[in-house]
């Protein structure tokens, strides 16, 4: 069924996101919150408790983005994520971001049968920037909008998603005209987007620099290939989002720090 304004099931919706990704009630109030309001959320019961779930979002050009599709430990494997996605998306031209390698296999079986990649590379900082601990989130929108990414978020689901990448441990550093979301992962430095207005990108080498004392690794967009050859900056491809569409290239997407 879809959700639609039953307190009792939202609750229920929670503790199913809590169990599954082993994370804090505020989290699953973020995420789950925004796709209430502004997405759209679909669950199949079993007397009276939710035992699968996944959100829809809007992105640009009719583009869907799938996220917080979760089943309960005891009611996996028996195909409940699928039937719940055939009846809560038929037609549509859905994105996702696995939460591991190992469950592109799973998404390919869904029809999620074209991936998607970005540039991962690896900078060597000079400097730590200053962290914003309250950010002007309005005014890191009006930078996502005039950038280059594609497809973009509508700006509810932009503001959402740096509030939960904040939530997550995550730290920002920002400037007029760039943003870069940041933080640390079993003790690596990790930039997971940064972004600067379109014919900007030139200057994404020097504020990558400015991020972290030491080697980071950057998540971009394919396009950006070419500058960091100019700067000569090591970089491979890496897979991380799967497409359930023939209309689209998954090449031209960038898909990034979103909800997995």
């Amino acid at each position: 069924m879809k959700y639609r304004s039953n307190e009792k099931d939202f609750c229920e919706l929670k503790r199913l996101f809590c169990l599954s990704f082993g994370e804090e009630a505020a989290l699953a109030e973020e995420i789950l919150g925004f796709a209430r309001d502004y997405g759209e959320i679909f669950y199949l019961k079993q007397e009276d408790k939710v035992i699968t779930m996944l959100c829809l979002a809007e992105l640009e050009d009719g583009l869907k983005y799938l996220f917080a599709a979760a089943t309960d430990p005891q009611n996996r494997k028996k195909g409940l994520l699928a039937r719940n996605l055939t009846l809560a998306a038929q037609d549509c031209s859905i994105v996702c971001i696995p939460e591991s390698e190992g469950l592109f296999a799973l998404y390919d079986r869904l029809g999620f049968v074209n991936h998607g990649c970005v540039l991962k590379a690896k900078v060597l900082g000079e400097t730590n920037a200053s962290r914003e601990s309250d950010p002007d989130l309005e005014r890191l929108y009006r930078i996502y909008e005039s950038s280059s990414f594609y497809p973009k978020k509508s700006r509810e689901m932009f503001l959402s998603t740096v509030r939960c990448h904040l939530l997550y441990g995550g730290f920002l550093v920002s400037g007029d005209s760039y943003y870069a979301l940041c933080g640390k992962a079993a003790g690596e430095n990790y930039i997971y987007e940064l972004c600067l207005p379109k014919g900007e990108e030139g200057r994404l080498p020097e504020i990558a620099k400015q991020c972290f004392k030491g080697e980071a690794t950057v998540f971009l967009p394919l396009s950006y290939s070419k500058i960091l050859n100019n700067h000569r900056i090591i970089h491979q491809k890496k897979q991380l989002f799967a497409l359930k569409s023939t209309d689209y290239n998954a090449n031209d997407l960038y898909i990034n720090i979103m909800y997995n």
